[in-house]
């Protein structure tokens, strides 16, 4: 893998546009991905939405 593709790869993922570039293609990948990376993708954006929530109603 090559620096342009991480840089690639890095800025696909930040932005969340996901092109499906990468997917999971095994039956134990895909479990893996729905049993265990999609709870902690949920538990870090509601982390977020929580923050930023806390910092708007410190602001009002």
């Amino acid at each position: 893998m090559s620096f342009s593709d991480v840089v690639y790869f890095t800025m696909i993922t930040v932005t969340t546009v996901g092109y499906g570039d990468i997917v999971p293609i095994s039956t134990h990948a895909r479990l893996l991905d729905a049993l265990v990376i999609t709870p902690i993708r949920f538990g870090l954006w509601f982390l977020f939405l929580g923050t930023a929530y806390q910092l708007i109603i410190r602001r009002i």
